[in-house]
């Protein structure tokens, strides 16, 4: 067998290169999502459907999933804690969330209507949504003087 002057780094370079490369095949191919991702592209139904995105295994996440949590009201930040507290009276667990900003109406004149306020999801879980929305029916019709 014939040795050269650099023949002492064969060996440790083909590791090296072997070791790269199941790295690199590794990492492809156990990449979270990564076939959904790219059906979501060209998927029609890809922004949740009828159920706003919850209960999606998967796919993209967006802006509005909560994952286990379904949006029961979206209001002010005032109102939201009196939607909180009055849920979390009712034995419904509750919590809020901050909405995307929405931007002011305008008249077509271009007057400010009025400002648009910190708008606040209250979030429930969707096994407690038709409690929630029967708490928050209730506290609706019940007179707010305490008499």
């Amino acid at each position: 067998m014939e040795t050269t002057a650099l023949g002492f780094l064969y060996g440790p370079t083909l590791v090296l290169i072997a070791v790269g490369v199941l790295v690199a095949v590794c990492r492809l191919t156990s990449t979270p999502d990564a076939h959904t991702d790219h059906d979501a592209d060209h998927d029609p139904d890809a922004d949740g459907g009828a159920d706003g995105g919850t209960g999606h295994p998967g796919g993209d996440r967006r802006a509005d999933d909560f994952g286990l949590l379904v949006a029961v009201a979206t209001v002010p930040s005032e109102r939201a804690e009196r939607l909180r507290a009055t849920l979390i009276g009712s034995g419904v667990r509750a919590t809020l969330a901050p909405a995307r900003p929405v931007p002011a109406p305008v008249s077509p004149r271009g007057d400010l209507l009025y400002l648009a306020g910190e708008l606040q999801h209250v979030l429930v879980f969707a096994a407690d949504l038709p409690r929630a929305v029967r708490a928050l029916a209730r506290s609706r019709r019940e007179p707010t003087d305490g008499a």
